[in-house]
């Protein structure tokens, strides 16, 4: 239904546009979640200058350092990703996570996304050390967001055992499988 969502993304995009103007931070709210529908159907070329566009709104209307501003960099980091646009990708999840950590503390949600999106990236391109730290504080930010029995916990275990995993780490890795399984 993603296909179905975009027209009432567009008409949304377009009616707030003529109505607060290009410039308006509804208007970049409105290019991000274009952005995040374009996205969910891999549409990833197409989704990218929605994101650098609400990037830019966010800046002008509300500044670099923003919540607003981060969410939509780390959209982008996501695309960029996705794309193979790895350095971009890791420049704008740590502008992102120093934004929101600025803006937001180190206890939300969205930290733990950065972390897990960075470390991810960071896996791939081989800098397992760097991966795991970045897992660990994405299951610490879990546990302290949601509680320790939450699907972000399990998800955030199960991230860091694949990551200690590939490093070779077998036991600890078999421990939080296991414990993300209970």
């Amino acid at each position: 239904r993603n296909k179905e969502a975009e027209e009432y993304f567009r008409r949304s995009l377009e009616i707030t546009e003529q109505t607060l103007g290009a410039h308006h931070g509804n208007t970049g709210n409105a290019q991000n979640s274009l952005g995040l529908n374009l996205l969910a159907q891999d549409r990833l070329v197409d989704a990218e200058p929605h994101f650098q566009k609400a990037i830019e709104i966010s800046n002008r209307t509300y500044g670099a350092n923003h919540s607003s501003t981060a969410t939509s960099i780390m959209n982008l980091g996501v695309v960029q990703k996705r794309l193979g646009k790895r350095e971009a990708a890791e420049q704008n999840f740590r502008t992102a996570l120093t934004t929101l950590q600025d803006a937001l503390g180190e206890r939300h949600p969205g930290i733990g996304a950065i972390y897990r999106n960075l470390a991810s990236l960071l896996a791939v391109d081989g800098r397992l050390d760097e991966a795991i730290s970045l897992h660990e504080k994405a299951l610490r930010n879990a546990k302290e967001t949601f509680g320790p029995v939450h699907t972000s916990v399990a998800a955030a275990e199960n991230d860091l055992a694949l990551a200690l995993l590939y490093e070779g780490k077998l036991k600890e890795s078999e421990l939080l499988l296991r414990s993300s399984l209970e």
